[in-house]
């Protein structure tokens, strides 16, 4: 349900996370509501879900890119995790449900402009490239789950559960993986460094 409002920022509830974007921005309110501002101190809009007991619990992290004359560098979607594991996406004035599949629920997004991330409680991570579509699942390594993902205008990380980091370039695959080094290493590394 999409309630319009023109009124100061309520203050019987808290806001719980905050995403700016060029245009807009998203207020995730303590009773679930996801408000909408587009400046000057006051909420434009506020989103709640359609259907009763069910409300948002997650904004998406944003990353905004440089831009240029002709693209401000924000992308055009966001996405709203509801409690119900699935997903609201807002674009271009528009609301798409993403069900999350069977046995799954989504618990986090990260948002850019050619493509999002929303990961699930299962440890994998859906990519979608707009249209509401999902078009990967990248699965972790066996044994392990990604617990984070961070989007980017030419590379995205996705954190796995063992600490290391899977990096993509796109398709929806992992183009490599970058490895913590090992305390003996950084030592050597750093031999002239005042040992404590």
């Amino acid at each position: 349900m999409h309630i319009p409002l023109s009124r100061p920022f309520c203050t019987t509830t808290t806001t719980t996370a905050v995403v700016v974007v060029v245009v807009v921005r998203l207020l995730l309110r303590s009773d679930g509501l996801v408000d909408v501002t587009r400046g000057f101190g006051k909420v434009d809009e506020t989103h709640a879900c359609d259907e009763a007991g069910v409300t948002f619990v997650a904004i998406n992290r944003q990353h905004a890119a440089e831009g240029d004359e002709n693209d401000d560098g924000s992308n055009c979607s966001n996405y709203l995790i509801r409690s119900d594991g699935s997903v609201l996406r807002l674009a271009f004035g528009k609301k798409q449900s993403m069900p999350a599949p069977d046995g799954a629920q989504y618990i986090a997004a990260c948002a850019m402009q050619t493509a999002s991330y929303l990961l699930r409680d299962d440890g994998a991570v859906d990519r979608t490239k707009g249209h509401a579509k999902i078009c990967h699942t990248m699965m972790p390594p066996v044994g392990l789950r990604y617990v984070s993902v961070s989007a980017g205008r030419h590379a995205t990380y996705l954190l796995r559960s063992d600490g290391r980091v899977d990096r993509t370039t796109g398709h929806g695959k992992v183009d490599s993986t970058l490895e913590v080094p090992s305390q003996t290493t950084i030592a050597k590394e750093h031999d002239d460094c005042v040992k404590c």
